[in-house]
């Protein structure tokens, strides 16, 4: 995919083995690496409640890293408290306000767009870039 100047390349998978990479983004200035997934539905699976402590915080080992090209320096991001919960409050509320939802039919739509070009990547084996 192209923007303007700037390529745009997606790609996931869940095959990655523990300890590799699973997200990685390259800008021009840097890129950035991240291991595990969004940790609040294994949580959940395990007992645990939105509301409990601890909920949606990921262990610390699987923070990201930052790397600064030109200097090759690096530093940890922790990764920010997930909190899907936020998601039905704010629905709630825009059902009961009739605001706007927290995700908009646009955004729904690029999802969406995303996730049928990624599974058909997938099943042709070729790029698929997006308008």
């Amino acid at each position: 995919m192209a923007k303007d100047r700037l390529r745009i390349s997606l790609s996931a998978n869940y095959l990655s083995s523990p300890g590799d990479w699973r997200y990685v983004i390259h800008g021009s200035r840097g890129s950035f690496f991240k291991s595990g997934i969004d940790p609040q539905e294994d949580q959940s699976r395990a007992g645990l409640k939105p509301l409990d402590a601890g909920f949606g915080v990921e262990d610390a080992s699987l923070s990201g890293k930052l790397v600064i090209g030109a200097t090759g320096e690096s530093q940890v991001v922790p990764t920010a408290q997930g909190r899907w919960l936020t998601f039905y409050e704010l629905l709630k509320r825009s059902i009961e306000t009739d605001t706007a939802p927290p995700v908009s039919v646009q955004d729904a739509r690029a999802i969406t767009e995303i996730i049928e070009a990624a599974q058909r990547s997938s099943a042709e084996g070729r790029r698929i870039y997006l308008s």
